[in-house]
């Protein structure tokens, strides 16, 4: 291996262009230097801080304890595939070494232990072995897998081409998203979708996915899936009768996948002033949707009825 200099200077990386910025500069920056900027940023946490042995994610970066093994977070895995998009399509970095570092992580997933295709909350970059995230969580976490899936079944649709590398990725991931058994993880066919499995704990922990947050894209992709789906009046039943305490709508509607609470009921049909095209506060409720009392009493209306119809052929350049 060449020796560099002591007086050498390193190289800075080649992969991203960006150079660091004190929080001040950052926030002095015009709206779209400042995107970009952020992007960059994100973008080089997943590239330069990446898992050595597996390429993907990590929990977190610690700079206090830099040398030590750190955790492989599922669900940040995805995060970072969307990421690394990015990256391709701006020029940051080769779309070959996207591709070659796709198929690394792709490589690590397929020796992981998984649970009826479901990956855990943690694993170990090395080996795939399962981290427990407590005694009975330590097994499948579907939601964690509906980040992964999301992030890869986007790269699938991005590396289109015609060229043995990105034909090769796609069936790669396809055979990975075909493999996770949704429908396993309704307890055997309640109409609600359920957190996590072990073959330690059974269903002990009993954690019923819902609530309008992040845990949505579980129920799409569950839905969508081409080999064990669930069925899409799931998802009807678990906005009607939700109870989740994590619900925070913010348009004048009713709260689907969260109780229907005035605390948790707002007239907002903007946030941040961006508007949200969802619900109206003078439009006739939607058929199919129920209006809570408090709702109802305001005068607002039900969300829009969503229409999921599962995936009968893989998305286009699959």
């Amino acid at each position: 291996m060449p020796t560099r200099h002591p007086g050498a200077k390193r190289r800075r990386p080649r992969t991203t262009g960006a150079r660091a910025r004190s929080p001040a500069a950052l926030a002095a920056l015009p709206d779209e230097a400042l995107l970009e900027a952020v992007q960059r940023q994100t973008f080089r946490f997943f590239w330069e801080g990446a898992d050595p042995a597996s390429a993907l994610a990590p929990d977190r970066r610690s700079l206090r304890t830099p040398g030590a093994e750190e955790l492989v977070a599922i669900g940040g895995s995805g995060f970072a595939v969307m990421a690394l998009i990015v990256a391709a399509e701006r020029g940051w970095v080769a779309r070959a070494a996207v591709l070659e570092r796709l198929s690394r992580m792709l490589d690590a997933l397929g020796r992981a232990t998984c649970y009826h295709g479901v990956y855990p909350h943690f694993m170990r970059g090395a080996s795939g072995a399962t981290v427990a995230v407590f005694r009975k969580d330590d097994g499948g976490d579907l939601v964690e897998t509906s980040f992964l899936c999301m992030g890869l079944l986007c790269a699938r649709q991005y590396f289109a081409g015609a060229t043995p590398e990105e034909a090769a990725l796609r069936a790669r991931i396809t055979a990975l998203w075909e493999d996770v058994e949704w429908s396993w993880y309704t307890q055997g066919g309640r109409q609600v979708l359920y957190w996590h499995w072990s073959p330690n704990n059974g269903w002990a922990l009993d954690h019923e996915i819902r609530g309008w947050n992040e845990c949505l894209v579980t129920y799409v992709l569950a839905a969508a899936a081409p080999r064990y789906p669930i069925d899409a009046s799931t998802i009807t039943a678990t906005r009607s009768g939700a109870t989740s305490s994590t619900a925070r709508p913010t348009t004048g509607s009713s709260c689907p996948w969260g109780r229907n609470s005035p605390a948790r009921c707002s007239s907002r049909t903007t946030l941040f002033a961006v508007s949200i095209p969802a619900g109206s506060r003078t439009a006739t409720p939607t058929t199919g949707n129920r209006t809570c009392g408090t709702c109802a009493s305001t005068g607002r209306t039900a969300w829009p009825t969503l229409s999921i119809t599962p995936a009968t052929a893989p998305i286009a350049g699959a």
